[in-house]
């Protein structure tokens, strides 16, 4: 990669820049939105510059792609390269990784810009502000603004996996002194469509793992960071849930009167829970492809714990909603490290509940102890969507503490975690005023960090 860059007057500076990224080509009867080898790819790349002790940048690459017979994937990789002042230039190398997810599809690569993808966009909604870092002992940052962009493969075979670009921006503060914003967090916040005052259409949570040979901050000038992202989120509208894993790259303003600004890009892929589940299920990816494979997209896919949970409340014989988490699996980067992300494809339960309205949260009444994992009494399962008519589905809340000991080796670590389940409502009934029946498949995804804090949705 080689180019130009707008000529900066005032240094140190430290900038985050973006761009769309897809296929193209010149060359005469190729097409000119495949690559020379008849393949096409479309995604998002995410540059950070610094111009400052070092004159350097380094841009994340992520893309779906297809190529010529029909095998989908995802592109990643990461380029580093140099800034040079007295050109206004740039000049970056490095590797753009193919992983293949899917062999012999009907995607074609040669419409693939045109309508292999589909895709949308996510604004920060401000019902549940603020939204702070709820990682205790972590730097005092705040998300104020979110603008959200996806992809996924249109074919609804493959839907299942896209990508994410989260642009994040907000505030943070430096009392008590001295203090520096860096350091490790974790957000969940809600979202939304369009600006305004509009309706959540979804929950979003991720731990950031700060790199710190990447990252710096000198309060009179600003500073700079790199991180790892994994995370969980849910969709109300079509009561989903998905994980996902990547990478962030943003700046600190200087200090001003004890506070300052932060902006940030993350690039990430998208898995639905299931098809997550499934791939990284050693009983099922008995060769370990899958989840080198998910290793590669920076998605945590070590399992270093499992339990079940049941979640109760009998209010009466009309007012009851009991819930089945099983296999709720924790995920780490790597065995024996702490889990980032909670997952499992098996959410089930019975309800009984008014016609029209939303049940009452559950709870588990007793601990819970599974692989290497104990969940503490008084975890909660707390409805957000209800409907037991067309289309007949349901969304949830989900948080708890406990302990874990990860892949069975070293000291206990108290953890805590929060996301969301969601699923169909499989039988509704109503009599008497009350809407009685069941769910089954339901899938359920969160985020994990030690220590006692809870992760509201």
């Amino acid at each position: 990669m080689i180019g130009r860059y707008n000529y900066i007057s005032t240094l140190p500076a430290y900038d985050v820049v973006f761009a769309n990224w897809q296929s193209q080509n010149y060359r005469t009867g190729s097409g000119y939105l495949t690559n020379d080898s008849g393949g096409a790819y479309k995604g998002y790349l995410n540059t950070q510059i610094l111009l400052y002790s070092q004159f350097t940048m380094s841009t994340d690459a992520l893309a779906l792609y297809a190529d010529a017979s029909g095998n989908i994937g995802i592109l990643r990789g990461n380029i580093p390269g140099s800034v040079y002042l007295d050109a206004y230039g740039f000049k970056a190398e490095g590797p753009i990784n193919r992983i293949e997810l899917a062999t012999g599809t009907v995607i074609a690569a040669s419409t693939f810009i045109a309508d292999g993808t589909t895709g949308g966009a996510f604004k920060l909604n401000t019902s549940g502000a603020p939204y702070n870092n709820l990682l205790s002992g972590g730097p005092a940052l705040v998300v104020t603004g979110l603008d959200s962009q996806w992809l996924s493969f249109a074919n609804s075979n493959y839907s299942n996996l896209g990508l994410g670009r989260n642009m994040l921006s907000g505030t943070y503060s430096t009392v008590p002194s001295p203090y520096t914003p860096l350091g490790n967090a974790v957000f969940s916040y809600y979202r939304q469509v369009g600006s305004g005052a509009n309706p959540i259409v979804g929950s979003e949570s991720f731990v950031y793992t700060q790199i710190d040979a990447s990252s710096a901050w000198t309060s009179g000038l600003g500073g700079y960071f790199q991180g790892n992202i994994a995370g969980a989120a849910s969709d109300w509208t079509s009561a989903t849930t998905s994980v996902f894993g990547g990478t962030v790259k943003g700046t600190f303003s200087p200090v001003v009167t004890n506070a300052g600004t932060w902006y940030a890009t993350a690039l990430s892929t998208v898995i639905e829970t299931a098809k997550f589940v499934d791939m990284a299920n050693p009983d099922i990816d008995v060769t370990g492809s899958n989840r080198a494979k998910l290793a590669a997209l920076n998605i945590p896919s070590a399992i270093v714990g499992s339990v079940d949970l049941s979640f109760t409340r009998n209010t009466s014989t009309d007012d009851y909603l009991n819930v089945n988490m099983t296999g709720v699996n924790f995920y780490a980067y790597s065995a024996g490290q702490t889990p980032k992300i909670i997952a499992t494809k098996s959410v089930s339960g019975t309800y009984s509940v008014y016609t029209g309205s939303i049940p009452a949260p559950a709870t588990t009444t007793a601990a819970a102890s599974g692989t290497n994992v104990t969940v503490q009494s008084g975890a909660n399962f707390t409805p957000v969507v209800w409907n037991t008519s067309s289309p007949a589905q349901w969304v949830a809340k989900i948080s708890g503490g406990g302990t874990i000991t990860p892949s069975g080796t070293g000291t206990p670590t108290t953890i805590s975690f929060g996301g969301a389940a969601a699923g169909a409502i499989t039988t509704a009934t109503t009599v008497g005023g009350y809407t009685k029946g069941s769910f089954t498949g339901g899938t359920a995804s969160g985020v994990v960090v030690t220590g006692t804090t809870l992760h509201p949705n």
